[in-house]
């Protein structure tokens, strides 16, 4: 990989190099996401221009094909007879497709939609502060004044948050996700996959199974046409599934 000084971003070509697009079956997503795992973990390099600027690659390969990754671990356990492949075109309405890899065709394909739970101009916020002062609140309340052409002014009050508050707005975020894909052109052809943070959101079995309830009393969900609704754990950990009642088109 070339240096920075060169203008190159080194993450993009690692990116490239990997061909995000091509198919691959659930073990080698588990392979490649530890080989870019392994490779931020040693480069100082990698691990600051990633935090400096977001390329297209590292956007997908984040929001797409890691989730994509961890999907596939939890709905296919022994990894066989299926291959998984990422789509990163904008234009489609779908994020990856699920397929048989057999050439009995036995298994319905699935269009995975990934949906992100989170306010990404506050977090882009705190990533500024980040950076700028070597350590920010999570979950303090952020202000803002400027414009970025005139000099944008971050203020992050340094405050405790009560748990059951953090619970909620990230519960509001899940539902807002949810509402937004129930107004999309999607089929029973189609899983909703929402990705939530639970490194620090919902996490222990109590936390996740008040999740579950506060999600099937929903009215959103009843609107969804998708499928089948998974809740991805951003850490892989946490998994939720729900059965949208819904059949093959």
């Amino acid at each position: 990989m070339k240096d920075m000084s060169t203008g190159t971003s080194t993450v993009e070509e690692m990116f490239a190099s990997l061909d995000l697009s091509s198919p691959r079956s659930p073990d080698e997503l588990r392979l490649l996401v530890e080989t870019v795992d392994k490779r931020f973990r040693e480069s100082n390099e990698l691990r600051r221009e990633s935090g400096l600027r977001h390329s297209r690659s590292q956007k997908k390969y984040f929001e797409e094909v890691r989730p994509l990754a961890l999907l596939a671990r939890h709905l296919f356990a022994d990894g066989r007879d299926v291959v998984c492949e990422p789509n990163l075109e904008d234009a489609k309405n779908y994020d990856a497709i699920i397929r048989s890899s057999s050439c009995k065709k036995s298994m319905t394909p699935l269009y995975v939609e990934f949906t992100y739970a989170k306010d990404g101009y506050d977090e882009s916020l705190r990533m500024e502060v980040l950076y700028d002062e070597g350590h920010v609140n999570l979950f303090g309340r952020v202000t803002r004044t400027g414009t970025r052409r005139a000099r944008l002014d971050i203020n992050i009050e340094n405050e405790v948050v009560l748990r059951n508050d953090i619970l909620k707005k990230q519960l509001e975020l899940i539902l807002e996700r949810i509402d937004k894909k129930a107004a999309g052109q999607y089929t029973s052809a189609h899983i909703l996959v929402v990705v939530f943070d639970d490194f620090t959101g919902f996490q222990s079995p109590d936390e996740l199974a008040q999740l579950r309830s506060s999600i099937e009393a929903s009215r959103s969900v009843a609107a969804l046409k998708f499928r089948a609704l998974y809740l991805l754990g951003s850490s892989g950990q946490s998994f939720l599934e729900f059965d949208l009642g819904t059949s093959s088109s």
